[in-house]
């Protein structure tokens, strides 16, 4: 496969430092492995749309001499990429982070679904059988809670259902700086529709920064995509959905008393950091004027 990498992308010299890094004499690239060239092809369409030189880049497919995007090998199609440095996400800057948000939700207004928001919950789950009495309560009381999240979204959007974007997953988005120059890492998991990921994004800058920082952030994605009233509420309502209780739904609790201990421990613990998210969001939206 190295000579054929060589062969393809010119390369005079050329190893393996792993199953994703190819040392070169043009540096260290990044090699992806795709089983659907259709994924892929979303992916190229996807980051040249998320890109704007010289403020902000994606890690778009480099190029073979022939000018192709990717060869196929094996069954599988590979495609190289410059290294983006991925230990850490560098998120300093909130206008160039912002304006590569914007870009994303620009990109994916190409592509929207409706979708339907969770039905009611309920607490009859045969798992918290094994709980205490006190645990039970706790867990009745916890549903009550979610399920008036749930009637909150639906009536933000005021329908069962909300029309959401098609986007790459922005669970594992991370990027550098090279200058004054961002450039983000992107992922090789198929397109989603909904703003599930992008969520769970804004709620962990949120953690390790502030609140000045999410609405600096914020204001910049605005500037970049202009959010519609609709995208803002779909938004709002996504944030509001109660995945908390994820983990206990697909009842992979433990079935002892300090298992259920720990679990409501943790639950606690997420279901305070969203509300606080939730309130912080809430105020940049209340600013705009469409929370209602």
């Amino acid at each position: 496969m190295i000579e054929r990498m060589k062969e393809e992308y010119g390369f005079k010299q050329a190893s393996l430092e792993s199953k994703h890094q190819l040392n070169t004499e043009k540096g260290i690239k990044q090699i992806c492995y795709w089983e659907d060239e259709a994924c892929l092809k979303w992916h190229m369409e996807w980051r040249d749309n998320c890109s704007v030189a010289p403020y902000v880049m994606m890690n778009r497919m480099l190029r073979t001499v022939e000018g192709a995007a990717y060869m196929e090998e094996d069954n599988q199609f590979i495609s190289l990429h410059d290294e983006v440095p991925t230990g850490q996400r560098e998120d300093q800057d909130e206008k160039r982070w912002g304006e590569i948000l914007g870009l994303m939700i620009q990109a994916g207004r190409k592509d929207q679904s409706m979708i339907s928001l969770p039905k009611e919950l309920s607490s009859d789950y045969p798992i918290l059988e094994q709980a205490t009495r006190e645990q039970r309560l706790f867990f009745r009381t916890l549903f009550q809670e979610a399920n008036h999240r749930l009637t909150m979204a639906k009536k933000i959007v005021k329908s069962d259902e909300m029309t959401v974007p098609k986007m790459d997953s922005f669970t594992e988005l991370t990027g550098s700086f090279r200058g004054h120059m961002l450039v983000v890492q992107g992922s090789v998991k198929k397109p989603e529709y909904g703003y599930q990921s992008f969520k769970a994004f804004l709620k962990s800058w949120y953690e390790r920064k502030d609140e000045a920082s999410l609405h600096a952030l914020l204001n910049e994605l605005d500037k970049q995509a202009t959010l519609t009233a609709n995208e803002r509420k779909a938004i709002m309502a996504t944030v509001l959905i109660p995945d908390e209780l994820d983990t206990l739904l697909r009842g992979s609790a433990a079935s002892n008393g300090q298992a259920f201990s720990e679990l409501i421990d943790h639950l606690k613990r997420e279901w305070d950091k969203t509300q606080s998210f939730a309130s912080a969001l809430a105020k940049w939206l209340d600013a705009k004027k469409v929370t209602t």
